[in-house]
C-alpha cells in the first residue's frame, strides 16, 4: 500500500484542493518482478476524474511501456503527478 497525505502531495506538486486525502493506492507485484510490470489500483474514491473503478492505471501513471529498468520508487514518485 502506497499513502500520499496532503502534506506531502502539497509540498511536491501544489494539486487541486479538491483530491480527498490520505490517497490510498495499492502496488501489487507479482513474482516474476521486475520482469512483469506490478499492478497499481486507487483504493481512495477519487471523483474528478473517477479512479477507483478497478482500472489498473501503471501505463498511465509513468506513462510509458513498462520495462525491467523501472525502479518501484520511480513509479512511486511519478504517481501524485498523474492525479493531478
Amino acid at each position: 500500500m502506497v499513502e500520499f497525505t496532503q502534506q506531502f502531495v502539497e509540498q511536491e506538486i501544489q494539486p487541486d484542493s479538491n483530491l480527498q486525502y490520505p490517497i490510498i493506492l495499492e502496488l501489487l507485484l507479482d513474482p516474476q518482478f521486475p520482469f512483469n510490470l506490478p499492478k497499481l489500483f486507487c483504493r481512495t474514491n477519487i471523483y474528478d476524474p473517477s479512479l477507483a473503478d478497478g482500472r489498473d492505471f501503471l501505463e498511465d501513471a509513468i506513462e510509458r511501456p513498462w520495462s525491467p529498468t523501472i525502479l518501484l520508487r520511480e513509479v512511486i514518485t511519478t504517481i501524485p503527478v498523474f492525479l493531478v
